[in-house]
């Protein structure tokens, strides 16, 4: 189960989202991490606890693609997150 990193805080700044290292992630993590819209979406779905089967359908139902780029789309956002301890996998 992937939890997203409270420690984490978004932040929407002239039209974007961003993403703000706070407390001992600001410590590892000196930077900002900006969101693109899709990127967004998923984030958004992640704080509510979904899987990532369901962020998959999320890409699906709102972008014109197909399941296998979707998939990879997500499972490439996920192993990026995971990679900055933004995600926790519990």
């Amino acid at each position: 189960m992937l939890t997203v990193n409270k420690e984490y805080i978004l932040r929407e700044i002239g039209g974007e989202y961003i993403l703000v290292a706070t407390g001992k992630a600001a410590l590892q993590f000196s930077g900002l991490v900006t969101l693109t819209e899709s990127g967004y979406l998923l984030w958004k779905h992640l704080e509510a606890g979904g899987t990532e089967d369901k962020l998959v359908s999320v890409l699906l139902e709102e972008y014109e693609v197909d399941e296998e780029t979707a998939k990879k789309d997500v499972a490439e956002f996920l192993e990026n997150m995971k990679a900055n301890n933004i995600l926790i996998e519990k």
